[in-house]
């Protein structure tokens, strides 16, 4: 999370000198990737409950089952969010931000045209980070 945090930072810090335009785009681009991104997170926390109650358990196997299938469901999400979101961008944006002005609207698209296909990679990685906070990446099993 602290990645992603920093990802939006340095964008706001490089396109504040570029222009409001293109700040007021990021501005109304980062809420809709955060929002989606918040969501998929709840899922991770189930991955975690699932992987270490089976560790908790002794059950390694299913530690590892359930850790794959949460990483492909996943990788399966971002695929069918990102598929989902990329068509609708041109007539989603504009009835969410009604107040923004084409050039924002055409920035933010842009930047989200870019973006979301890196959702997978980051539904993947959120996955796989609650898979490994459970005790099976210390080797420990209770």
């Amino acid at each position: 999370m602290l990645l992603v945090t920093l990802v939006f930072l340095v964008d706001r810090l490089v396109l504040g000198h570029h222009s409001d335009a293109a700040l007021a785009s990021l501005q109304i681009s980062s809420i809709l990737v955060w929002t989606v991104y918040s969501i998929f997170t709840a899922f991770s926390a189930g991955t975690l409950a699932i992987v270490a109650r089976s560790i908790g358990e002794g059950d390694r196997r299913s530690a590892g089952r359930a850790a794959f299938v949460s990483i492909a469901v996943a990788a399966l999400l971002g695929v069918v969010v990102t598929a989902a979101l990329l068509p609708i961008l041109g007539g989603f944006l504009p009835r969410v931000f009604p107040r923004a002005g084409a050039e924002v609207i055409a920035n933010a698209s842009r930047y989200l045209a870019i973006v979301l296909p890196c959702l997978p990679a980051a539904f993947v990685e959120a996955s796989a980070a609650a898979s490994l906070s459970s005790p099976l990446s210390s080797g420990s099993a209770a």
